[in-house]
Protein backbone atom coordinates (compact mmCIF):
# COMPACT_ATOMS: atom_id res chain seq x y z
CA UNK A 1 0.00 0.00 0.00
CA UNK A 2 2.94 2.30 0.62
CA UNK A 3 4.67 1.85 -2.87
CA UNK A 4 1.42 2.54 -4.40
CA UNK A 5 0.67 5.55 -2.28
CA UNK A 6 4.58 6.67 -3.07
CA UNK A 7 3.90 6.09 -6.96
CA UNK A 8 1.05 8.40 -6.30
CA UNK A 9 2.77 11.13 -4.46
CA UNK A 10 5.63 11.23 -7.25
CA UNK A 11 2.67 11.30 -10.36
CA UNK A 12 0.76 14.02 -8.42
CA UNK A 13 4.32 16.38 -7.94
CA UNK A 14 4.80 15.77 -11.46
CA UNK A 15 1.26 16.77 -12.65
CA UNK A 16 0.90 20.08 -10.15
CA UNK A 17 4.86 20.67 -11.84
CA UNK A 18 3.70 20.42 -15.61
CA UNK A 19 -0.02 21.58 -15.71
CA UNK A 20 0.83 25.34 -16.04
CA UNK A 21 3.51 24.09 -18.43
CA UNK A 22 0.68 22.91 -20.93
CA UNK A 23 -0.57 26.50 -21.69
CA UNK A 24 2.72 27.02 -23.76
CA UNK A 25 4.67 24.11 -24.78
CA UNK A 26 3.77 20.94 -26.49
CA UNK A 27 4.83 17.55 -27.37
CA UNK A 28 5.07 16.29 -31.00
CA UNK A 29 3.18 13.16 -30.41
CA UNK A 30 1.12 11.87 -33.39
CA UNK A 31 1.06 11.88 -37.08
CA UNK A 32 -1.84 11.02 -39.35
CA UNK A 33 -1.45 12.04 -43.04
CA UNK A 34 -0.53 15.70 -43.16
CA UNK A 35 -2.00 16.45 -39.63
CA UNK A 36 0.32 16.39 -36.66
CA UNK A 37 -1.03 16.30 -33.14
CA UNK A 38 0.73 16.73 -29.74
CA UNK A 39 0.00 16.44 -26.36
CA UNK A 40 0.89 18.60 -23.58
CA UNK A 41 3.15 16.70 -20.49
CA UNK A 42 0.22 16.98 -17.90
CA UNK A 43 -2.12 15.23 -20.56
CA UNK A 44 0.53 11.98 -20.47
CA UNK A 45 0.82 12.26 -16.82
CA UNK A 46 -2.70 11.86 -16.46
CA UNK A 47 -2.98 8.96 -19.02
CA UNK A 48 -0.79 6.87 -17.28
CA UNK A 49 -1.83 7.18 -14.08
CA UNK A 50 -5.47 6.03 -15.33
CA UNK A 51 -3.19 3.43 -16.29
CA UNK A 52 -1.54 2.69 -12.90
CA UNK A 53 -4.51 3.23 -10.82
CA UNK A 54 -7.38 2.09 -13.20
CA UNK A 55 -8.66 -0.18 -9.91
CA UNK A 56 -8.62 1.98 -7.24
CA UNK A 57 -10.08 4.47 -9.90
CA UNK A 58 -13.11 2.24 -10.17
CA UNK A 59 -13.57 1.67 -6.61
CA UNK A 60 -13.56 5.32 -6.06
CA UNK A 61 -16.34 6.30 -8.92
CA UNK A 62 -18.90 4.78 -7.15
CA UNK A 63 -18.39 7.06 -4.00
CA UNK A 64 -18.81 10.66 -5.77
CA UNK A 65 -21.93 10.85 -8.01
CA UNK A 66 -19.85 13.67 -9.85
CA UNK A 67 -17.50 11.35 -10.72
CA UNK A 68 -20.36 9.42 -12.83
CA UNK A 69 -22.00 12.19 -14.51
CA UNK A 70 -18.87 13.49 -15.62
CA UNK A 71 -17.58 9.88 -17.03
CA UNK A 72 -20.67 9.88 -18.33
CA UNK A 73 -20.39 13.08 -20.00
CA UNK A 74 -16.95 12.34 -21.47
CA UNK A 75 -18.63 8.79 -22.63
CA UNK A 76 -21.48 10.54 -24.37
CA UNK A 77 -18.87 13.44 -26.19
CA UNK A 78 -16.82 10.65 -27.83
CA UNK A 79 -19.38 8.84 -29.03
CA UNK A 80 -21.33 11.89 -30.75
CA UNK A 81 -17.75 12.54 -32.48
CA UNK A 82 -17.72 8.89 -33.59
CA UNK A 83 -20.79 8.97 -35.34
CA UNK A 84 -20.47 12.43 -36.59
CA UNK A 85 -19.01 12.02 -39.93
CA UNK A 86 -21.70 10.04 -40.53
CA UNK A 87 -24.43 12.23 -39.97
CA UNK A 88 -22.70 15.47 -41.18
CA UNK A 89 -21.77 15.42 -44.77
CA UNK A 90 -20.15 18.43 -44.58
CA UNK A 91 -17.65 17.36 -42.30
CA UNK A 92 -14.35 16.54 -44.53
CA UNK A 93 -12.33 13.42 -43.11
CA UNK A 94 -8.94 16.60 -42.07
CA UNK A 95 -11.52 18.21 -39.91
CA UNK A 96 -13.65 15.24 -38.49
CA UNK A 97 -9.72 13.94 -37.06
CA UNK A 98 -9.22 17.63 -35.50
CA UNK A 99 -12.54 17.19 -33.99
CA UNK A 100 -11.62 13.41 -32.59
CA UNK A 101 -8.39 14.93 -31.60
CA UNK A 102 -9.70 18.03 -29.61
CA UNK A 103 -12.11 15.17 -27.93
CA UNK A 104 -9.38 13.35 -26.52
CA UNK A 105 -7.78 15.46 -25.66
CA UNK A 106 -10.52 17.58 -23.57
CA UNK A 107 -11.10 14.10 -22.49
CA UNK A 108 -8.02 13.78 -20.83
CA UNK A 109 -8.05 17.03 -19.04
CA UNK A 110 -12.05 16.41 -18.02
CA UNK A 111 -10.23 13.17 -16.32
CA UNK A 112 -8.17 14.51 -13.85
CA UNK A 113 -11.15 15.21 -11.21
CA UNK A 114 -12.36 11.28 -11.50
CA UNK A 115 -8.47 10.26 -11.63
CA UNK A 116 -7.22 11.87 -8.59
CA UNK A 117 -10.47 12.16 -6.45
CA UNK A 118 -9.68 9.39 -4.40
CA UNK A 119 -5.48 10.62 -3.52
CA UNK A 120 -4.89 10.42 0.21
CA UNK A 121 -2.98 13.09 0.83
CA UNK A 122 -2.22 15.31 4.18
CA UNK A 123 -2.09 19.19 4.23
CA UNK A 124 1.82 19.35 4.03
CA UNK A 125 1.76 17.79 1.08
CA UNK A 126 -1.25 19.71 -0.39
CA UNK A 127 0.76 22.88 0.63
CA UNK A 128 3.31 21.57 -1.09
CA UNK A 129 2.08 21.07 -4.14
CA UNK A 130 0.53 24.50 -4.46
CA UNK A 131 4.12 25.97 -4.19
CA UNK A 132 4.80 23.34 -6.81
CA UNK A 133 2.42 24.80 -9.20
CA UNK A 134 2.87 28.75 -8.56
CA UNK A 135 6.56 28.03 -9.12
CA UNK A 136 5.78 26.74 -12.44
CA UNK A 137 3.63 29.35 -13.01
CA UNK A 138 6.54 31.95 -12.85
CA UNK A 139 8.78 29.53 -14.69
CA UNK A 140 6.08 30.14 -17.41
CA UNK A 141 5.63 34.00 -16.76
CA UNK A 142 9.66 34.09 -17.32
CA UNK A 143 9.39 31.61 -20.42
CA UNK A 144 6.57 34.31 -21.83
CA UNK A 145 8.35 37.56 -20.99
CA UNK A 146 11.67 36.10 -23.06
CA UNK A 147 9.34 34.93 -25.66
CA UNK A 148 8.00 38.51 -25.97
CA UNK A 149 11.88 39.98 -25.79
CA UNK A 150 12.89 37.65 -28.49
CA UNK A 151 10.04 38.31 -30.69
CA UNK A 152 9.50 41.80 -30.78
CA UNK A 153 12.44 43.18 -28.86
CA UNK A 154 12.19 45.20 -25.51
CA UNK A 155 12.75 48.50 -27.15
CA UNK A 156 10.33 48.20 -30.16
CA UNK A 157 7.32 47.20 -27.54
CA UNK A 158 6.91 50.85 -27.04
CA UNK A 159 5.85 51.13 -30.29
CA UNK A 160 2.98 48.16 -31.28
CA UNK A 161 -0.26 49.38 -31.27
CA UNK A 162 -1.44 45.36 -30.03
CA UNK A 163 0.87 44.72 -27.50
CA UNK A 164 -0.78 41.87 -25.31
CA UNK A 165 1.92 39.73 -23.29
CA UNK A 166 1.62 35.85 -24.24
CA UNK A 167 0.10 37.43 -27.75
CA UNK A 168 2.08 35.83 -30.32
CA UNK A 169 -0.79 34.49 -33.07
CA UNK A 170 0.39 34.24 -36.03
CA UNK A 171 4.04 34.11 -35.19
CA UNK A 172 4.40 30.71 -36.18
CA UNK A 173 5.63 28.15 -33.73
CA UNK A 174 6.15 27.89 -30.76
CA UNK A 175 4.93 31.22 -30.61
CA UNK A 176 1.31 30.29 -32.36
CA UNK A 177 0.70 28.40 -29.72
CA UNK A 178 -0.07 30.54 -26.55
CA UNK A 179 -3.59 31.92 -25.91
CA UNK A 180 -3.50 35.32 -24.06
CA UNK A 181 -6.57 34.21 -22.27
CA UNK A 182 -5.10 30.88 -20.75
CA UNK A 183 -2.53 32.64 -19.92
CA UNK A 184 -4.34 35.37 -18.07
CA UNK A 185 -6.43 32.35 -16.19
CA UNK A 186 -3.10 30.95 -15.30
CA UNK A 187 -1.58 34.14 -13.76
CA UNK A 188 -4.79 34.84 -12.25
CA UNK A 189 -5.61 31.64 -10.64
CA UNK A 190 -2.20 31.30 -9.15
CA UNK A 191 -2.37 34.89 -7.88
CA UNK A 192 -5.64 33.18 -5.84
CA UNK A 193 -3.56 30.04 -4.69
CA UNK A 194 -0.97 32.62 -2.97
CA UNK A 195 -3.89 32.92 0.05
CA UNK A 196 -2.73 29.24 1.16
CA UNK A 197 0.33 31.07 2.72
CA UNK A 198 0.59 33.71 5.61
CA UNK A 199 0.34 37.58 4.25
CA UNK A 200 4.10 38.30 3.92
CA UNK A 201 5.97 40.49 1.68
CA UNK A 202 7.28 37.61 -0.79
CA UNK A 203 3.53 37.30 -0.74
CA UNK A 204 2.80 40.54 -1.63
CA UNK A 205 5.47 40.46 -4.07
CA UNK A 206 4.18 37.33 -6.39
CA UNK A 207 0.36 39.24 -6.11
CA UNK A 208 1.85 42.25 -7.40
CA UNK A 209 3.58 40.47 -10.14
CA UNK A 210 0.62 38.09 -11.37
CA UNK A 211 -1.88 40.79 -11.04
CA UNK A 212 0.36 42.76 -13.55
CA UNK A 213 1.03 40.53 -15.62
CA UNK A 214 -2.72 39.38 -15.73
CA UNK A 215 -3.25 43.22 -17.00
CA UNK A 216 -0.64 42.86 -19.07
CA UNK A 217 -2.39 40.43 -20.94
CA UNK A 218 -5.02 42.85 -22.49
CA UNK A 219 -7.72 40.01 -21.12
CA UNK A 220 -10.51 41.40 -19.72
CA UNK A 221 -12.16 37.41 -19.03
CA UNK A 222 -9.33 37.36 -16.62
CA UNK A 223 -9.52 40.47 -15.31
CA UNK A 224 -13.09 39.75 -14.19
CA UNK A 225 -12.56 36.40 -13.11
CA UNK A 226 -9.82 37.46 -10.46
CA UNK A 227 -11.93 40.49 -9.50
CA UNK A 228 -15.07 38.27 -9.61
CA UNK A 229 -13.07 35.24 -7.34
CA UNK A 230 -11.83 37.72 -4.67
CA UNK A 231 -15.60 38.69 -4.38
CA UNK A 232 -16.51 35.41 -3.84
CA UNK A 233 -14.08 35.06 -1.55
CA UNK A 234 -15.21 38.38 0.17
CA UNK A 235 -18.91 37.05 0.82
CA UNK A 236 -17.40 33.32 2.25
CA UNK A 237 -14.62 34.18 4.46
CA UNK A 238 -15.79 36.52 7.24
CA UNK A 239 -12.49 36.39 9.03
CA UNK A 240 -10.57 38.39 6.07
CA UNK A 241 -12.94 40.40 4.93
CA UNK A 242 -11.61 43.74 5.96
CA UNK A 243 -8.48 42.38 3.83
CA UNK A 244 -10.09 41.52 0.81
CA UNK A 245 -11.49 44.99 0.89
CA UNK A 246 -8.32 46.64 1.22
CA UNK A 247 -6.45 44.59 -1.90
CA UNK A 248 -9.52 44.84 -4.14
CA UNK A 249 -10.20 48.48 -3.83
CA UNK A 250 -6.18 48.44 -3.99
CA UNK A 251 -5.88 46.49 -7.24
CA UNK A 252 -8.98 48.71 -8.84
CA UNK A 253 -7.46 51.78 -8.06
CA UNK A 254 -4.17 50.74 -9.78
CA UNK A 255 -5.88 49.57 -12.68
CA UNK A 256 -7.50 52.79 -12.99
CA UNK A 257 -4.42 54.91 -12.87
CA UNK A 258 -2.52 52.49 -15.03
CA UNK A 259 -5.53 53.23 -17.36
CA UNK A 260 -5.56 56.93 -17.29
CA UNK A 261 -1.61 57.18 -17.81
CA UNK A 262 -1.87 54.81 -20.24
CA UNK A 263 -4.06 57.36 -22.57
CA UNK A 264 -1.72 59.90 -22.01
CA UNK A 265 1.02 57.75 -23.90
CA UNK A 266 0.80 56.00 -27.72
CA UNK A 267 1.94 52.45 -29.39
CA UNK A 268 1.53 49.99 -26.93
CA UNK A 269 -0.88 51.77 -25.17
CA UNK A 270 -3.60 51.55 -27.48
CA UNK A 271 -4.59 47.83 -27.56
CA UNK A 272 -4.11 48.30 -24.27
CA UNK A 273 -7.24 51.15 -23.69
CA UNK A 274 -8.90 49.32 -26.63
CA UNK A 275 -9.73 46.03 -24.75
CA UNK A 276 -10.42 47.89 -20.93
CA UNK A 277 -12.26 50.49 -22.16
CA UNK A 278 -15.09 48.31 -22.15
CA UNK A 279 -15.00 48.69 -18.85
CA UNK A 280 -16.49 51.67 -18.81
CA UNK A 281 -19.22 50.89 -21.51
CA UNK A 282 -19.94 47.19 -20.29
CA UNK A 283 -23.80 47.32 -22.44
CA UNK A 284 -22.18 48.91 -25.94
CA UNK A 285 -19.34 45.87 -25.27
CA UNK A 286 -21.82 42.91 -24.29
CA UNK A 287 -23.92 44.01 -27.30
CA UNK A 288 -20.66 44.18 -30.16
CA UNK A 289 -18.50 41.43 -28.86
CA UNK A 290 -21.20 38.77 -27.40
CA UNK A 291 -24.71 39.51 -27.79
CA UNK A 292 -24.50 39.70 -31.65
CA UNK A 293 -22.30 37.04 -31.88
CA UNK A 294 -24.55 34.64 -29.79
CA UNK A 295 -27.81 35.62 -32.02
CA UNK A 296 -25.26 34.52 -35.37
CA UNK A 297 -25.29 30.92 -33.92
CA UNK A 298 -28.06 30.62 -32.79
CA UNK A 299 -30.20 31.86 -35.96
CA UNK A 300 -27.91 30.25 -38.52
CA UNK A 301 -25.55 27.40 -37.17
CA UNK A 302 -28.59 25.31 -36.84
CA UNK A 303 -30.18 25.28 -40.11
CA UNK A 304 -28.47 21.86 -40.60
CA UNK A 305 -30.98 20.32 -38.38
CA UNK A 306 -29.33 16.94 -38.22
CA UNK A 307 -26.91 17.64 -35.92
CA UNK A 308 -29.29 19.43 -33.46
CA UNK A 309 -28.80 15.98 -31.10
CA UNK A 310 -24.94 15.54 -31.50
CA UNK A 311 -23.44 18.74 -32.70
CA UNK A 312 -20.55 19.53 -34.83
CA UNK A 313 -17.65 18.87 -32.51
CA UNK A 314 -15.00 21.28 -30.60
CA UNK A 315 -14.47 23.02 -33.89
CA UNK A 316 -17.59 23.02 -35.22
CA UNK A 317 -18.19 26.69 -34.56
CA UNK A 318 -15.70 27.62 -36.74
CA UNK A 319 -16.40 25.19 -39.05
CA UNK A 320 -19.97 26.14 -39.59
CA UNK A 321 -19.48 29.83 -39.39
CA UNK A 322 -17.36 29.48 -42.13
CA UNK A 323 -19.62 27.60 -44.18
CA UNK A 324 -22.88 29.14 -43.84
CA UNK A 325 -21.79 32.82 -42.21
CA UNK A 326 -18.67 32.89 -44.14
CA UNK A 327 -16.45 34.21 -41.30
CA UNK A 328 -14.51 32.65 -38.24
CA UNK A 329 -16.12 32.64 -34.87
CA UNK A 330 -14.06 30.14 -32.93
CA UNK A 331 -15.69 29.32 -29.93
CA UNK A 332 -18.84 31.83 -29.00
CA UNK A 333 -17.61 32.95 -26.25
CA UNK A 334 -20.06 31.12 -24.31
CA UNK A 335 -20.05 27.47 -22.94
CA UNK A 336 -23.22 26.95 -22.76
CA UNK A 337 -23.77 27.66 -26.57
CA UNK A 338 -20.40 25.97 -27.10
CA UNK A 339 -21.47 22.46 -25.77
CA UNK A 340 -24.80 22.88 -27.82
CA UNK A 341 -22.44 23.76 -31.02
CA UNK A 342 -20.17 20.75 -30.22
CA UNK A 343 -22.01 18.33 -28.43
CA UNK A 344 -25.68 18.99 -29.31
CA UNK A 345 -28.39 17.97 -26.86
CA UNK A 346 -27.80 15.19 -25.22
CA UNK A 347 -24.21 16.91 -24.52
CA UNK A 348 -25.78 19.60 -23.27
CA UNK A 349 -27.83 17.47 -21.12
CA UNK A 350 -24.77 16.06 -19.47
CA UNK A 351 -23.32 19.06 -19.45
CA UNK A 352 -25.54 20.95 -17.34
CA UNK A 353 -25.90 18.22 -15.00
CA UNK A 354 -22.14 18.07 -14.01
CA UNK A 355 -22.19 21.98 -13.77
CA UNK A 356 -25.21 21.55 -11.29
CA UNK A 357 -23.54 18.81 -9.42
CA UNK A 358 -20.18 20.36 -9.57
CA UNK A 359 -21.61 23.20 -7.86
CA UNK A 360 -23.81 22.05 -5.58
CA UNK A 361 -20.83 20.18 -4.10
CA UNK A 362 -18.55 23.42 -4.22
CA UNK A 363 -21.54 25.27 -2.32
CA UNK A 364 -21.37 22.37 0.28
CA UNK A 365 -17.61 22.60 0.53
CA UNK A 366 -17.90 25.99 2.09
CA UNK A 367 -19.61 25.02 5.01
CA UNK A 368 -17.66 22.27 5.64
CA UNK A 369 -14.22 24.17 5.66
CA UNK A 370 -12.51 26.39 7.96
CA UNK A 371 -9.37 26.64 6.32
CA UNK A 372 -8.87 29.77 3.50
CA UNK A 373 -6.94 28.32 1.00
CA UNK A 374 -9.95 25.50 0.48
CA UNK A 375 -12.46 28.56 0.72
CA UNK A 376 -10.30 30.18 -2.33
CA UNK A 377 -10.34 27.65 -4.43
CA UNK A 378 -13.82 27.48 -4.31
CA UNK A 379 -13.86 30.58 -4.81
CA UNK A 380 -12.48 30.29 -7.75
CA UNK A 381 -14.20 27.48 -9.01
CA UNK A 382 -17.39 29.24 -8.61
CA UNK A 383 -16.29 32.57 -10.71
CA UNK A 384 -14.65 30.09 -13.15
CA UNK A 385 -18.54 28.49 -14.00
CA UNK A 386 -20.17 31.34 -13.48
CA UNK A 387 -17.99 33.68 -16.21
CA UNK A 388 -18.12 30.89 -18.31
CA UNK A 389 -21.27 32.71 -19.68
CA UNK A 390 -18.74 34.56 -21.16
CA UNK A 391 -16.10 32.22 -22.02
CA UNK A 392 -15.83 28.66 -23.85
CA UNK A 393 -14.60 27.10 -20.02
CA UNK A 394 -14.81 23.46 -19.57
CA UNK A 395 -13.91 23.14 -23.70
CA UNK A 396 -10.58 23.82 -25.80
CA UNK A 397 -8.60 25.45 -26.12
CA UNK A 398 -8.82 25.24 -21.46
CA UNK A 399 -7.73 22.08 -21.22
CA UNK A 400 -4.74 22.76 -19.20
CA UNK A 401 -7.23 25.39 -17.11
CA UNK A 402 -9.79 22.94 -16.51
CA UNK A 403 -7.24 20.03 -15.53
CA UNK A 404 -5.46 22.54 -13.02
CA UNK A 405 -8.95 23.10 -11.22
CA UNK A 406 -10.50 20.26 -11.29
CA UNK A 407 -6.78 18.78 -10.28
CA UNK A 408 -6.77 21.14 -6.66
CA UNK A 409 -10.79 20.98 -6.71
CA UNK A 410 -10.70 16.90 -6.36
CA UNK A 411 -7.42 17.13 -3.46
CA UNK A 412 -9.55 19.64 -1.25
CA UNK A 413 -13.36 19.02 -1.87
CA UNK A 414 -12.41 15.19 -1.37
CA UNK A 415 -11.20 15.58 2.56
CA UNK A 416 -14.26 17.77 3.36
CA UNK A 417 -16.87 15.50 2.09
CA UNK A 418 -15.13 12.91 4.18
CA UNK A 419 -15.12 15.22 6.97
CA UNK A 420 -18.89 15.55 6.22
CA UNK A 421 -19.62 11.94 6.40
CA UNK A 422 -17.62 11.56 9.58
CA UNK A 423 -19.44 14.52 11.45
CA UNK A 424 -22.31 12.58 10.43
CA UNK A 425 -21.55 9.35 11.61
CA UNK A 426 -20.64 10.94 14.97
CA UNK A 427 -23.85 12.86 15.86
CA UNK A 428 -25.58 9.99 14.74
Amino acid sequence: MKKKTDKMLYVIYALAFSLPFGNIIKIQLITIGEKTFVFALYEIIIMLSIIFFFKRHIYYLKKDPVNIVLLIWIATSIINCMIMIYFNKYMTTSVYLKNMFYILTWSIAMMTYIVFSHAEINDIIKKRLIKVFITSTIIVLIIVIYWEYKLFNITSIITLTSFRLGGFEGAGPPYDSINTNNIGVLFSFAFILLYSFKPTLKVLVLKVVFFAAVILTSSRESIILLVFSILVLFIIEKKCRMNFLVEISTFIIVFLVVFYLAMQYTGVYNGFILRYSAFFNPAKALEEDRLGLWRDIINNLFEIKSSIFIGYGPEGVLHMSRLLLNKNIYNGDNSIIGVFISQGIIGLIFFSSFMFMFFSKLWISIKNSDKLITKSIIAFAIAYILTSLFSPRFLWPYNPLNASLLFFCSLYLKNNNDKEKKSESTNG
